[in-house]
This record gives structure tokens, sequence and C-alpha cells, in this order.
């Protein structure tokens, strides 16, 4: 009898934001213990960002593989030509592929990547990460639109609520971690997939309201 060898699958977890130090030191204190298993496992190096050091400009190198002169994202504002009427540079301005997109043949599963959006088609799933204007733009296929508002789905926390209680705005980042792993279980499962890439951005959002603690 034959043995069907499984096939092997791409995972990419992201944790935006996140200092290597900080990771080395709680999965040694036993505070990350799977993130500590994984290191035990494998590979742990630490990485060098891109310059600048924005997630709009690290994220597109990350999904591309090339540097900033390349994919010509270089921050959240860009100027328009000969002006100094400001602009928000997105999805459609990346000028190199994301690796999604290099072969279509293999199925993507693709949630909350920053500057993704808005979302393009792809052979699987791709839900894009901040900034992310209108709900319906950031949803690949759109007929998952439904099925995200029932697991009550946001594409990103309200960062403006810390600024009038932190007490209300972690509430509101419990909740959207909460929907997204919820979200990403269901994708998991329902899709046979090749390439599954999930990023959290909640850390980035503790990193900017409380980094003193």
């Amino acid at each position: 009898m034959f043995k069907i060898k499984p096939k092997k699958r791409t995972i990419i977890i992201g944790l935006d934001g996140v200092p290597y130090g900080a990771i080395k030191r709680l999965a040694a204190r036993g505070i990350m213990k799977n993130t500590h298993r994984l290191i035990k496992e494998g590979t742990f190096r630490q990485m060098t960002s891109s310059i600048p050091e924005i997630s709009s400009v690290a994220w597109s190198s990350i999904i591309t593989g090339k540097n900033p002169a390349e994919h010509g994202i270089f921050g959240f504002i860009d100027l328009y030509p000969e002006s100094y009427q400001i602009r928000f540079p997105n999805f459609n301005d990346l000028k190199s592929k994301p690796f999604w997109h290099l072969n279509e043949k293999e199925k993507s599963i693709i949630i909350n990547v920053p500057s993704t959006y808005p979302v393009k088609p792809l052979n699987g799933v791709h839900i894009s990460g901040f900034v992310s204007i209108d709900y319906e733009k950031s949803i690949y296929p759109k007929s998952l639109t439904s099925k995200l508002k029932q697991l009550n789905y946001k594409i990103d926390v309200d960062a403006q609520m810390a600024h009038k209680s932190i007490d209300l705005f972690l509430e509101d980042l419990d909740k959207t971690l909460d929907a997204r792993i919820k979200t990403y279980q269901y994708l998991w499962d329902e899709y046979r997939w090749s390439t599954f890439m999930l990023v959290f951005t909640g850390t980035d959002r503790l990193g900017h309201f409380l980094w003193d603690a």
C-alpha cells in the first residue's frame, strides 16, 4: 500500500512592532511558551529592518523581497510631483509583485498585512491590514464579506480610543484580536491552501500606548 506524502505548506506569522529582544526575554521567561518551543526547534535570528523603519515600508519589503528603491513604498505619506500636496500610497503603488502573485497556481490566505489595501484578485483569500478605508475593498473574494461581518471582524483596533481611556482601548483590542483569531481558524479549515500569512498588529498598538509599562 502506497502512502501519499503530505504536501509541504508555508505559514508566516507576523507580530508588528515587536522587538527581537522582547520576544527573546518573554520566551525565555516562559510567558510565550509556544514561541519558546518554536525557538528551540527552529532558528531564531534578529532581522535588519527597512530604512526607514516604518510598517508600510517594512511589510512591503517582506512580501516582495525588495528594498524601498525597488518596491517604491517609502512611508505612509508622499507628495504629489512638483507639489506640496500630500497623498497616501497604497497597494496600487507597489512596484514589485508580492509573493502570492508570483505563483498563481498555489492558493494563498493573506490576513491583515499592512499596506495591502485595496486588495487585488488572487488565488485564495486576501484581507488587507491598516490603512484600509473601505471594508468592501479590503476583502477578496467579496463573497467572504458577510461571513467576516458575522465573525465581527475588524480591520484594526480603534487606536484613538486610547487617548480617552486605556481600559476601553484594551477592551477593543481584545475584541479585535478575538475576531481575527476566529477568522483565521475559519479560513484555515475552509480552504485547501499552500501559503498562510497572518499578521497581528495589536502588538504595535500596545507599543505605541503602553511602552512605558
